[in-house]
This record gives C-alpha cells, sequence and structure tokens, in this order.
C-alpha cells in the first residue's frame, strides 16, 4: 500500500533483543519515528492551512496580507526544523541498531553509503 510509510513495517519488526535501544535507553525506534512523523506532519499541516489561506483571500498582491505572510514565514521556518530534526532521528534510530556510535561509525556498511556519517 502505497500509503503506508516505508520504514513503518521494517520498524515494528524490530524485537527488544535485536537492536539496543533498551540497552541506550532510548524507547523503541518506532516510537521515536511516530513521534518524528507526527511533528513533521503536524508542522507540514499548519504550514498547508496558512498557504491556503494565503491563496484563498488574498485576491491581488495589492491586498494587505503581510501579517499572513509573516505567519507562513514562521510555519515554513518551523517545518523546516521538523525536518531537520527527522533527519536527526533518523540518524539515531541507524545508530540504535549499534551497540555505541563508534561502532557505527567504524561499521562497513555504514561508510559504504557516501555522506552517510554527515547527517
Amino acid at each position: 500500500d502505497a500509503s503506508v510509510l516505508a520504514a513503518g513495517p521494517c520498524l515494528v519488526r524490530i524485537q527488544d533483543d535485536e537492536a539496543y535501544f533498551a540497552q541506550r535507553c532510548y524507547r523503541h525506534p518506532l516510537a521515536i519515528y511516530n513521534v518524528s512523523i507526527s511533528r513533521l506532519t503536524y508542522r507540514g499541516t499548519r504550514l498547508s492551512e496558512f498557504l491556503y489561506r494565503f491563496f484563498s483571500e488574498a485576491r491581488s498582491l495589492k491586498d494587505n496580507t503581510d501579517e499572513l505572510l509573516a505567519r507562513i514565514d514562521e510555519q515554513l521556518e518551523l517545518f523546516v526544523y521538523a525536518l531537520d530534526a527527522h533527519v536527526d532521528d533518523c540518524e539515531l534510530i541507524l545508530k540504535l541498531c549499534f551497540r555505541a556510535d563508534r561502532d557505527y561509525a567504524k561499521s562497513k556498511a555504514v561508510r559504504a553509503h557516501p555522506g552517510s556519517l554527515d547527517l
């Protein structure tokens, strides 16, 4: 099903003894992902609501839209922060497959992907 987020079915299969999240005092990777996606969709929805208002209410560029444009700018900034946090959360999920961050950094599988350590 195309509506299912690709990571969900993979993360739901992770058992407590298959990763190091419990030993490293983190929530299950699926929980981390769900919170991250929820934050991202909330911020995206808020941005789209203000964009909809702008395109629905502004009849021309001469309309006074300064306040609405300021809110769009604010929501866009919050959305970008949520995107950045999501990338960080995804990197954390990957790191939780390893006993320690240094093991993640030394992994041949991780290092085989250019830029993967630059997340």
